[in-house]
């Protein structure tokens, strides 16, 4: 009944979200989302120019659920596009690039054989070569039940092979997921969250719940040590920033043992894990999430996240 008194019965409501966004030339602003424009999940493409925004640019409107997609420009001004699809029966990374929005080059599939890959994101390092961060399942006794993060390069038009961030010297159990890349140095630096039973010995001493940790990955694929960003709270989903000093910003998700929700910050480091004494809490609410960083020419920080108030008080 509410339905048709709002004349919905029939329509289908459009949600759009997993938004990612990038400046370009000429001062355009590029920003892809998932869709359920006809039914399933499905990657656009919309251009602000300054004075109007583009219509809907389909990038994957297949019939399969295609979801989270990344954007990012690199040095060259070419525009990359890394989302998740089970086009081919699993969930993969699929890829698609750009200079011009009437010209868009769809790739296909990044993945690799193997279990299902999930939540692409992208960085260009200071070389101007292009970086891809991911989770994978991994099979279990026949069942998908590890995730491990990893990272490729694409250097003179081609793929480097999966390069393990994730630690392999732990239990099968600890899940690694929702890798965040930024360059760094001459590489590249990948947030995650941990899905910590510690402490071990070679790990941190300070977290003992789901946490985020940091690793370096020189150009060359070497993998630097690992080491904590957050506390002992349940904390998750990180979102980076560098700047042209180097200086690294961090942000994730975090959760009290009151499940009181909030927004942490710290300064990662690939020397050292990061005490509980410099972590900062930004702010609280019930639910709080997906925060994202942003960075002018100057260097000036800005930072925007969800959260839900409660208007009852």
């Amino acid at each position: 009944e509410t339905l048709k008194r709002n004349q919905r019965s029939s329509e289908t409501l459009i949600n759009k979200r997993f938004p990612s966004i990038v400046c370009g030339p000429k001062d355009r602003v590029y920003t892809v989302y998932t869709a359920n424009e006809k039914e399933s999940s499905d990657i656009y493409l919309q251009c602000y120019d300054g004075e109007k925004v583009s219509e809907m640019i389909p990038i994957a409107n297949t019939d399969a659920d295609e979801y989270d997609a990344a954007i990012i420009m690199d040095k060259n001004h070419k525009f990359w596009i890394a989302w998740t699809s089970n086009q081919s029966g699993r969930y993969k990374t699929h890829m698609a690039c750009f200079r011009d929005v009437n010209k868009i080059d769809r790739l296909g599939i990044l993945s690799l054989p193997g279990d299902d890959v999930m939540h692409p994101r992208m960085a260009v390092d200071r070389n101007g070569d292009l970086w891809i961060t991911y989770y994978q399942w991994l099979d279990y006794k026949g069942r998908s039940r590890d995730r491990e993060v990893y990272v490729r390069k694409l250097s003179n038009n081609k793929w480097s092979a999966p390069i393990q961030v994730s630690p392999n010297d732990v239990p099968w159990y600890e899940d690694h997921t929702e890798p965040a890349i930024i360059p760094y140095d001459n590489g590249v630096m990948v947030a995650w969250g941990w899905d910590y039973h510690g402490p071990y010995d070679q790990y941190s001493k300070y977290v003992n719940t789901p946490s985020v940790f940091v690793r370096a990955i020189k150009d060359t694929g070497i993998v630097g040590p690992i080491h904590s960003v957050s506390g002992k709270n349940i904390d998750m989903t990180p979102a980076m920033i560098s700047l042209e000093d180097q200086k690294v910003y961090c942000v994730w998700d975090s959760m009290d043992s009151g499940c009181m929700r909030s927004l942490s910050f710290a300064y990662p480091s690939t020397t050292e894990d990061i005490p509980a004494g410099k972590i900062q809490q930004l702010c609280k609410a019930k639910n709080i999430c997906s925060p994202c960083f942003a960075s002018d020419e100057k260097g000036l920080l800005s930072l925007v996240w969800s959260e839900t108030k409660d208007y009852q008080n």
